[in-house]
């Protein structure tokens, strides 16, 4: 008997072969299998950039075409669902959501969810890529949009790359900082979460906010 780590590979490029063999790839198992060698994973494989995943399947554009479809509506799906009901205590679709997007990233992303007083999202944004710790200049940037958008509080979200989610001594102050300026304001930071590609950290559920 295959070992679980086996099965769940083999899952994963019988999956793949599937999305690809929609998109008229002249050998959707091969790409499929060359695909899973080099990203070790479906989601590894959805998030990867285009240009790797071509590289990686030997320029098969049809498939990579077909992967990219499967990702776009997958995504949107997810987005639906976060749009359609208040996030709070909906978290376990945030979660859902949020992994799809920067759970497997191969660099540090970080986003800010803005809810309206209903807690129903206003909008997802990227605020900045990689390590940040205390710029005032990004926490004035997080303030003014909350303003622009009349949101009324905040869920703030990065990555860890590494996959570890626990929070870091710079993580908490920068929580602090942002929800200290958003303060002054009227908006309230409800969370931050931490995303890997093995899980997440809420803080609020940690006790740390």
């Amino acid at each position: 008997m295959a070992p679980p780590a086996s099965r769940g590979a083999e899952r994963c490029r019988r999956i793949l072969e599937a999305i690809i063999a929609r998109g008229a790839s002249t050998d959707p198992a091969a790409t499929a299998s060359r695909l899973i060698a080099e990203f070790g994973s479906l989601p590894r494989v959805l998030a990867a950039t285009r240009r790797a995943q071509l590289r990686a399947s030997g320029q098969d554009l049809p498939a990579i075409g077909a992967i990219a479809a499967f990702r776009n509506a997958m995504r949107h799906a997810l987005r639906t669902d976060l749009q359609e009901r208040p996030l709070l205590p909906n978290m376990g679709v945030v979660i859902d959501y949020l992994r799809s997007e920067i759970g497997y990233a191969g660099h540090e992303v970080f986003r800010v969810l803005f809810l309206d007083a209903r807690h129903r999202l206003i909008r997802d944004e990227v605020m900045w890529t990689g390590t940040v710790d205390q710029c005032q200049v990004h926490i004035r940037t997080i303030v003014k949009r909350a303003l622009e958008l009349d949101a009324s509080g905040l869920i703030i979200v990065h990555n860890h790359p590494s996959g570890d989610v626990t929070p870091s001594m710079a993580d908490k102050e920068l929580t602090r900082s942002i929800a200290a300026a958003s303060r002054t304001v009227g908006v309230s930071v409800l969370d931050h979460v931490i995303i890997g590609s093995t899980g997440h950290a809420s803080m609020v559920d940690l006790g740390l906010w």
